[in-house]
């Protein structure tokens, strides 16, 4: 029997991308669904090829970087469906820019729909799921939150997205609801701007080889995984770590700032954590300006 059988689920971003390619891989496994974009056209070609193929969609435009939108969102799933058992917050925006060239109105549209859009989608979502006492969120962070250049604003609402998951999987947990988060890899329209004036283009995976961690996750299977952040690369499943401590000195008296600039070099300074999410080891250790 298909594992998502009857579960409705509402995937925000799912027009085309990796939102696309969960809402036909979910329609595969009997979910019924939502499926949510800003540009009609696209997200009701979706929904029409989903339909073809035998599956049950409804297409909903609303923003959900508002809430109204997501609120309204929600309850397009409840007046088609009757009831909401998932949430895939996908929907995201990504643009380059350095920290010396960003300006507040663009850090404030990536943060209002990467950031803001999951929360307000969650928390309309919470207000079904809480009452059914079941149910599952899954946002979508990236590898890219380790941080990196020209993406700040990306990379920090992505962080944030992953906090905010763990934070929600303890609050959401006495209810019986689960929330994780996937770090999904796919060729994108956003990788295609990641790409662009690189002499060595990244080949990324089809965006259909990442939608079975998707599946998984929404399903019963998962019934006992919450505050996760799981990625799905080619032949690689994994589980990403948790911010914590990289490495730790101890006084048992204490330290003072004499202290500190005596022994960390020795204690700590030698071991410092590698910065970014490409980098191998920490890559500042002779002057920064010559290592950038």
């Amino acid at each position: 029997m298909p594992i998502l059988e009857n579960k409705v689920v509402v995937i925000t971003g799912a027009g085309r991308g990796l939102g696309r390619a969960y809402a036909v891989a979910m329609a595969k496994e009997g979910a019924r669904l939502v499926i949510n974009d800003l540009k009609p056209d696209l997200v009701e070609a979706a929904a029409e090829e989903i339909r073809r193929s035998g599956g049950r969609a409804i297409a909903d435009s609303h923003d959900i970087a508002t809430w109204d939108g997501a609120h309204d969102l929600v309850q397009t799933a409840l007046r088609g469906f009757g009831t909401l058992d998932a949430l895939v917050n996908n929907a995201g925006i990504l643009h380059k820019a350095r920290l010396l060239d960003e300006s507040e109105a663009g850090f404030d549209a990536i943060f209002r729909t990467n950031t803001y859009g999951t929360f307000f989608c969650a928390r309309h979502a919470a207000n079904v799921l809480v009452q059914k006492r079941a149910g599952v969120i899954l946002n979508t962070t990236s590898y890219a939150q380790a941080g990196g250049p020209d993406l700040s604003a990306y990379n920090g609402s992505k962080g944030a997205v992953a906090s905010l998951t763990y934070s929600w999987a303890l609050e959401l947990a006495p209810y019986g609801i689960r929330v994780n988060a996937l770090s999904p890899s796919g060729a994108t329209q956003m990788t295609d701007i990641l790409n662009a004036g690189r002499e060595k283009p990244t080949v990324y995976q089809p965006v259909e080889l990442a939608a079975p961690l998707a599946c998984f996750l929404i399903s019963d299977y998962a019934k006992n995984i919450t505050g996760q952040v799981m990625r799905l690369h080619r032949d690689s499943l994994q589980i990403h770590a948790h911010p914590g401590p990289w490495r730790e000195a101890k006084r048992p008296q204490g330290w003072t700032l004499q202290d500190i600039i005596r022994d960390f070099p020795s204690m700590l300074g030698k071991d410092l954590h590698p910065v970014g999410a490409e980098a191998a080891s920490y890559q500042f250790y002779n002057a920064l300006e010559e290592s950038s």
